[in-house]
């Protein structure tokens, strides 16, 4: 009797081992696996696909709302002609936040409690930074507010389609488009290596991959950051926390804010650098103030811009940052419901450029 309890009481002491060392192994592996994911953050290219996936609203005040609440309001107001733009001047203060440009003319205004948007339209002859001589411009400039960083946003496909298809897809059911313009084309897997959109991965560079080109980065902060080749690292941008990831560029702006005076020809030819053509270009001014530059060209009544002469503008208005995104034909606008820069050439012809993605400002359905 006492043999067969021994043998009991031992044949149950091992199955305890054996199970705690079972756990340990599996809590190990977890913790491991767990850590992988938070470093390296492996490609969920499911998510393309997925018209579930939601931007999550912050469920506060919002990030930057301390900053820029008396841009906000609770009543909604679109102003997009001349009457309604000096009655809503005439209402609000807010010529502390205008740009005093020479040659701008306001055409658009969207106030809301989440987003201040002033939309600018500029159109005169731009003298060349090269020769002095004046040459036709038209751009579009969005200046914006916006009280949290998900007021900020991408849409995004698989599949190249139409532009206005994607501003209008239901990929987020809760929020409200405002305004919004082409992306990076980040489909292009000959050049885009790198990519996140709305905090999801769509793809990771491998660890002997070499990237060529210049990386934007807007963080969860607000920040927005542009990396060139020989500083990206991709671990330490994870680590930092980004919201959205960007391979096109070059980036415009150094450190300080001022152009730079050379763009690499191994990831920017001469074509793409120093000729004009239609630009889409993301500024940064500080956490919760960017804005877009959408440059018109390949027209009689506008030549478009070379890289330098883009960066020299926005330098200019004051950005600290700024990023150049896909151009040329796949260069778009929209506000208020309406397409105000395409290639009407191509669209006339029955083949208006199709592209992957757009970059967008909105809010949530109250």
């Amino acid at each position: 009797m006492k043999k067969s309890i021994k043998k009991i009481i031992a044949f149950l002491i091992i199955i305890d081992i054996i199970s705690y060392l079972l756990l340990t192994l599996i809590f190990g592996y977890l913790h491991i696996y767990k850590n992988q994911l938070n470093i390296s953050k492996v490609p969920v290219l499911s998510t393309i696909n997925n018209p579930n996936t939601e931007i999550i609203k912050t469920e506060n005040k919002g990030l930057f709302y301390d900053k820029f609440y008396y841009l906000f309001s609770e009543k909604t107001t679109i102003a997009n002609d001349t009457e309604s733009i000096e009655k809503f001047l005439s209402e609000k203060d807010i010529s502390r936040v205008l740009l005093k440009d020479d040659n701008s003319e306001l055409i658009g205004i969207y106030q809301s409690n989440s987003v201040f948007l002033a939309l600018y339209k500029y159109e005169y002859q731009y003298q060349s930074l090269k020769s002095g001589n004046p040459h036709p411009l038209l751009y579009y400039y969005y200046d914006f507010y916006i009280r949290d960083i998900n007021n900020i946003y991408c849409k995004y496909s698989g599949e190249r389609t139409e532009f206005y298809n994607l501003v209008a897809q239901q990929q987020y059911s809760k929020v409200i488009p405002i305004a919004a313009i082409n992306g990076d084309y980040w489909g292009n897997t000959n050049h885009c290596m790198v990519s996140e959109r709305n905090g999801g991965v769509l793809r990771v560079p491998s660890d002997n991959q070499v990237i060529l080109s210049d990386i934007g980065v807007l963080y969860y902060d607000g920040t927005f950051e542009t990396y060139l080749p020989e500083d990206f690292n991709y671990n330490s941008i994870i680590e930092k926390n980004p919201y959205q990831i960007w391979d096109f560029g070059p980036a415009l702006l150094d450190s300080v804010g001022n152009p730079y005076s050379y763009y690499s020809n191994q990831s920017y030819d001469h074509n793409v650098v120093s000729q004009r053509h239609p630009r889409s270009v993301i500024g940064y001014y500080e956490p919760g103030h960017y804005s877009f530059m959408i440059v018109d060209g390949r027209t009689d009544y506008s030549d478009g811009l070379t890289i330098y002469e883009v960066a020299d503008i926005i330098s200019k208005k004051g950005c600290k940052r700024a990023y150049n995104l896909d151009g040329g034909d796949s260069t778009y606008a929209w506000f208020d419901n309406v397409i105000i820069r395409q290639n009407l050439k191509r669209l006339s012809q029955g083949n208006a450029r199709d592209i992957y993605d757009i970059v967008c400002v909105g809010e949530f359905e109250q």
